[in-house]
């Protein structure tokens, strides 16, 4: 009797063995992260900003899983811009895309509400930015083919200061004239200084130009206002026997909109101010007694 036992138990154990050995062994557990390479709050630019962000799976033993063939799915999920200089809401998308080619902006658009160019499907992805001060909700999802399993992970993303951090703001939303535009800003003039003056608290032409279209067009993408009348007006100007300049006047490209933004540098005595015309960057001179510049303030 015992023996029979003994042959059933010993039986039973064979055939759980087997069926072991013709099961296969359930994959351990899975965990996605994904690590970003570059920007940073602390970081600094001129014209644009690129960071890499790369999509890591591991098993429960800190195993790298293989991400090759499969379809990993990017998306951004919000965006913030710390900008003082933002002239947008702050979680508008503009001037930021997929990819490392930046965005060249050189004239006015709407608000963007959602990103540029197409986000890409790989365990690799890029993201560029030519605003600056900049935070990026990025999330990514993918689903094995072998095992049917999705796994997900968000990354905080973050671009440091680009060349629109110089300014104290947003640009005044009014035209007015050179002397208006530096009592806006509280700022003084200095009669006997004929260059740039930074005491107007004024911009100087190539902090101007940094975000014109000459750059890749950061004061476009942060919404920055033209003129709210059509320059250049024919005829004199109120206050000043000085008419304002001719169509030949204004370096090709800025023919219209019209950005005209006034630097802190005048001429002949305060009877011509420098200013930068924003979509081709072009510098010229203009009435400093016309009020139809547009004013943006440095510290």
């Amino acid at each position: 009797m015992v023996s029979e036992r003994l042959l059933a138990c010993c039986s039973l154990l064979v055939c759980m063995m087997a069926l072991a050995l013709s099961c296969p062994a359930l994959p351990a557990a899975a965990s996605l992260s994904l690590s970003v390479k570059g920007g940073g709050a602390l970081s600094t630019f001129t014209e644009s900003q690129t960071v890499m962000l790369t999509a890591v799976l591991r098993d429960d033993a800190g195993r790298d899983v293989s991400l090759d063939g499969e379809r990993v799915r990017w998306s951004a999920v919000d965006s913030h811009v710390r900008s003082k200089a933002w002239a947008r809401p702050a979680d508008r998308w503009n001037g930021l895309c997929w990819g490392r080619n930046a965005l060249s902006l050189s004239g006015p658009e709407g608000d963007s509400l959602r990103m540029a160019g197409t986000p890409p499907v790989g365990a690799t992805a890029f993201l560029t930015d030519i605003a600056g001060e900049r935070d990026v909700t990025v999330q990514a999802s993918v689903t094995l083919k072998k095992t049917g399993a999705t796994h997900t992970a968000t990354a905080r993303v973050a671009f440091g200061k680009g060349p629109l951090s110089v300014f104290a703001g947003a640009p005044l939303k009014e035209g007015t004239t050179w002397k208006e535009a530096i009592s806006r800003c509280g700022g003084t003039d200095n009669p006997d200084v004929e260059t740039y003056q930074p005491g107007t608290r004024l911009p100087s032409r190539e902090q101007l130009q940094a975000v014109s279209g000459a750059g890749k067009g950061a004061a476009f993408a942060a919404g920055w206002p033209q003129n709210p009348s059509s320059p250049p007006w024919r005829g004199p100007i109120p206050g000043a026997a000085i008419p304002l300049p001719r169509d030949g006047d204004i370096p090709p490209g800025s023919e219209g909109p019209y950005f005209i933004y006034w630097t802190g540098e005048a001429r002949k005595v305060r009877v011509f101010a420098i200013v930068v015309y924003l979509q081709s960057g072009g510098a010229g001179i203009y009435p400093a007694a016309a009020p139809a510049g547009m004013a943006v303030c440095i510290p």
